[in-house]
């Protein structure tokens, strides 16, 4: 497995362990009915939280060669390799 790959492999877990508590920071930060110390504050930890924490900071990589650029979503693959799986028959429906 490429260095890349464990990186966004440990950046994934780390997104998914903090994401309740993003969503209740973010809830409050976002919430016009509570007073604005309390906004500021959560907005001051929702700001110190870690960027490997973050899910716009994730990548959508390969999940067998690990490339970062032109992956095909709906297969989690690249182009290449999508394509070379194509031609070999192993994606059921495409030619």
């Amino acid at each position: 497995m490429k260095g890349k790959m464990v990186t966004d492999r440990l950046r994934r877990f780390a997104a998914a362990a903090a994401e309740p508590e993003r969503l209740a920071l973010r809830w409050i930060t976002h919430s016009r009915h509570l007073p604005a110390p309390a906004r500021r504050l959560a907005m001051w930890r929702l700001a110190e939280m870690p960027k490997a924490t973050c899910p716009f900071a994730l990548r959508m990589r390969c999940t067998v060669t690990g490339r970062g650029r032109a992956v095909v979503p709906e297969f989690a693959v690249s182009r290449h390799v999508f394509r070379e799986m194509g031609l070999k028959g192993q994606i059921e429906g495409v030619q």
